[in-house]
């Protein structure tokens, strides 16, 4: 379940400085927003809508590629990046990971709310609706190259939903044939966020795992 944490988080960071001209809903969300913090719930699901897991959190995001996602439930971890490092803090397992936030990171799905341009680089778009919910903009993401070493992603399909121009969902397809889903609640747009909330503080007496030394 950790790596689609680390690909939904970049999926989210995509979003921010990716605008798509002709999409008013995500226009206009790339050029008003510079920092979003939710609160969160995430489903992981089987197609035949079986529940695998369900996790919930806050994030806090800032372009480019800087954020903070803690899952709170079930378990306690913690997704820092200052656009550089990438730390990882398992919290039952005393544990700090370190990476460096490099190309790999990049081409990953969480960019979807802070890299810049790499949505339009990394998926094809689509506009779609639900005629029931005619308050919904929904975004259709195929990956531009979907498998080998230079797959763009490890998701086949991302959903993006707004409603009445609010980021509200995203919905993800992944090739183990697992659907997870992100529920977004209490956006808060463009208050100030110091720097310093980007680089984590490792506690006394915990593992390091440092991937970044060569």
């Amino acid at each position: 379940m950790k790596t689609i944490k680390i690909f939904t988080i970049h999926l989210l960071l995509s979003i921010f400085t990716s605008a798509y001209a002709g999409s008013y809903a995500l226009d206009k969300f790339y050029e008003k927003t510079h920092t979003f913090s939710a609160t969160f719930e995430q489903k992981v699901k089987t197609l035949d809508d079986k529940s695998i897991q369900t996790s919930k959190g806050h994030i806090l995001i800032s372009r480019p590629n800087k954020f903070v996602m803690v899952y709170s439930e079930p378990d306690q971890q913690q997704y820092v990046s200052n656009g550089k490092v990438l730390w990882i803090y398992d919290k039952d397992l005393e544990q700090v990971t370190i990476k460096k936030f490099d190309k790999e990171m990049r081409s990953s799905p969480v960019l979807v709310l802070s890299g810049k341009n790499e949505l339009r680089e990394l998926y094809n778009i689509e506009e779609s609706s639900d005629y029931g919910k005619p308050e919904q903009d929904i975004f259709v993401l195929k990956p531009k190259i979907v498998s080998g070493e230079e797959a763009t992603t490890q998701f086949s399909r991302v959903e993006l939903v707004f409603v009445f121009e609010k980021l509200q969902e995203l919905r993800m397809w992944d090739h183990f044939n697992h659907i997870t889903i992100l529920s977004l609640n209490d956006q808060k747009l463009n208050e100030a966020v110091p720097d310093s909330t980007f680089n984590f503080i490792i506690p006394d007496n915990i593992d390091v795992l440092d991937n970044t030394i060569q």
